[in-house]
């Protein structure tokens, strides 16, 4: 079980998971709309922290399934980390 990118409004630069951190981190060329992430229960049982780095996004944590939302609303390089609370 590891989390993922399951859409992305972009193009993907590149996606890492480090097990012994439980930290995920995608990388990608955004365009406007929305990216889902899974983040499994098995290996974040409680909310993740999740960062986003462009300043045109936001995020949020849906618990009953999951996912983590990302939604940009401009273009350019944007980093997504998801990390154990």
């Amino acid at each position: 079980i590891r989390p993922y990118p399951a859409a992305v409004a972009g193009t993907i630069e590149s996606f890492t998971f480090d097990a012994k951190k439980r930290l995920a981190t995608l990388v990608f060329e955004a365009a406007e709309g929305v990216t889902e992430l899974v983040a499994p229960a098995g290996v974040y049982p409680a909310a993740p922290v999740v960062t986003v780095s462009a300043a045109s996004a936001c995020s949020r944590y849906e618990e009953a399934t999951g996912r983590v939302f990302v939604r940009t609303t401009s273009v350019g390089k944007t980093t997504v980390t998801i990390a154990p609370e």
